[in-house]
């Protein structure tokens, strides 16, 4: 009598023969999409919801410095599960922990795309100082944060041209800036949501940097993301 009806290999096993290696590996492969799944879903989000709510904190406290210093030394505790089950997932899902490719992409995949479609001018400006490889998640979160600040120049800004900007200061800062020559934000009319301000900035605090947004009328608007450079590493 089989095992488990309907699965292969297992009037194999209980007669003693070799166990299929092709069907063990589909049960591992199948046994870690569950695991990572579950990792995603469940403690990752938790944890990015426990981030996010301690930088609201940090916010209403502005002044007490001993509950600032204690919120971000938790803040960073939480950084730091949130990278180790990250280089889990990936590993379970067999993909690389760093990507060599990011500037690559954000040339091709993300400023020439934008500006096929929308004929405004992207210039990148890439410094010698930027890290060759970053991280995976570090990658994703600041092309993420690109892709919404350029949506926001197509849906917004009328601009004729954006610069991207990747820098590095004081040899501890990664600074990334996009900035355009549009009609700048009518803040009193827009609500931050609709410009995807809330997502930009999350993905910030997820890096343990901060966003902020410089624009006036006629004068364009500029986004710069500054996070520790440890954090590209």
């Amino acid at each position: 009598m089989d095992l488990a009806p309907g699965l292969p290999g297992n009037s194999a096993v209980a007669q003693g023969e070799a166990f299929p290696i092709e069907f063990a590996e589909a049960i591992e492969a199948d046994v870690k999409r569950y695991i990572a799944r579950e990792l995603h879903d469940e403690v990752v989000q938790t944890l990015t919801t426990m981030l996010l709510d301690m930088e609201r904190f940090k916010r209403e406290q502005f002044g007490r410095l001993s509950v600032l210093e204690e919120v971000s030394s938790l803040q960073e505790s939480v950084r730091v599960a949130l990278d180790q089950i990250r280089s889990v997932l990936l590993d379970l899902r067999n993909q690389p922990l760093t990507t060599t490719d990011f500037v690559d992409a954000i040339r091709h995949d993300v400023a020439q795309q934008f500006e096929a479609r929308t004929g405004v001018r992207v210039t990148l400006n890439v410094s010698p100082a930027w890290p060759a490889a970053l991280p995976a998640r570090a990658a994703l979160n600041l092309q993420r944060a690109i892709q919404e600040a350029l949506n926001n120049v197509r849906m917004h800004a009328a601009a004729s041209s954006v610069r991207i900007q990747l820098d590095v200061v004081d040899d501890r800062q990664a600074v990334l800036v996009i900035a355009d020559d549009g009609v700048g934000l009518e803040r009193e009319r827009r609500h931050a949501a609709e410009l995807g301000i809330p997502g930009m900035r999350e993905r910030a605090t997820l890096l343990g940097g901060d966003m902020t947004i410089e624009s006036s009328p006629g004068r364009g608007t500029t986004v710069k993301l500054t996070v520790p450079l440890t954090a590209l590493e």
